[in-house]
C-alpha cells in the first residue's frame, strides 16, 4: 500500500501557500519514494493547481514534475494499490515501466496476475519487479524508425540504437536558424543540457 501522508490531498486545497507548505513538510518529515512524489504531484494537479505550485511544493524542476505526472497518469489505480510505494525504485525504472505497460498487449492483466502470485513476504519493490517481468516476457517488436518530437520551435527526429542517439533537425523556416545556432555553439548548449541532467538525476 502507498503510505503517503494525506493531509495535503484530502483537505480542501483552496490556498496555494497551504499546499506548498504541506508538500514541503511531507518531504521534510520522511524520505518519500519516487512514486509517492509522483502521486502527490498528481493529487495537486488534480485539485486544479498549476504545475509551478507542484514545483515549489516538491522543491523540484519543471522537467521532474512532467516526469512525475507521466508516471502517475500511466499507472492504473489497481497497480498503484497492488505495487505500493516501492521506495527502492527510481525515476528511470518507473518511466520505462509506464512505456512498457502501454506498449504491451494486455499489459495490465499480465501485471495483476503476476503480482497476485506473490508471496506474503514480498516487498513493494519485489511486486514492482514482478510486474516488470510479466511485461518483459512479452516484448513488443521494436522499430528502427526515427521518433518525431514536436516542440514550440518546430520538430526534430530522434533515432536511438544500442550505440548511438541521433537527433536530426529538418532545415526550413525558423528551424534553419535554430539548426545554425546549435551548430555554432554545441559545446555551450550540451554543457547546459548536461547541467540540467545532473540536477534532475540528483533529485531522484
Amino acid at each position: 500500500m502507498l503510505d503517503i501522508p494525506v493531509k495535503a490531498i484530502v483537505r480542501d486545497l483552496d490556498d496555494e501557500q497551504f499546499v506548498i507548505a504541506q508538500g514541503q513538510e511531507n518531504s521534510a518529515r520522511r524520505d518519500l519514494s519516487y512514486f509517492e512524489k509522483a502521486m502527490f504531484a498528481a493529487a495537486i494537479e488534480g485539485s486544479g493547481y498549476k504545475r509551478t505550485v507542484i514545483e515549489t511544493a516538491l522543491n523540484t524542476s519543471k522537467g521532474m514534475v512532467s516526469d512525475y505526472l507521466k508516471v502517475a497518469h500511466g499507472v492504473p489505480d489497481i497497480l498503484r494499490t497492488m505495487i505500493g510505494s516501492a521506495p527502492g525504485i527510481g525515476r528511470d525504472n518507473w518511466k520505462s515501466f509506464v512505456v512498457l505497460l502501454a506498449e504491451t498487449p494486455n499489459g495490465l492483466e499480465r501485471c495483476v496476475q503476476a503480482i497476485r502470485q506473490e508471496d506474503e513476504s514480498d516487498s513493494s519493490e519485489r511486486r514492482f519487479q514482478r510486474a516488470v517481468s510479466a511485461l518483459s516476457k512479452h516484448p513488443t517488436p521494436k522499430t528502427n524508425s526515427p521518433r518525431e518530437v514536436q516542440f514550440s520551435g518546430g520538430m526534430v527526429f530522434i533515432k536511438e540504437s544500442r550505440r548511438d542517439l541521433i537527433i536530426r533537425i529538418p532545415k526550413g523556416g525558423d528551424q534553419e536558424k535554430f539548426a545554425a545556432w546549435l551548430s555554432a555553439k554545441p559545446d555551450e548548449i550540451l554543457t547546459e543540457l548536461f547541467r540540467i541532467f545532473e540536477l534532475e538525476v540528483t533529485e531522484e
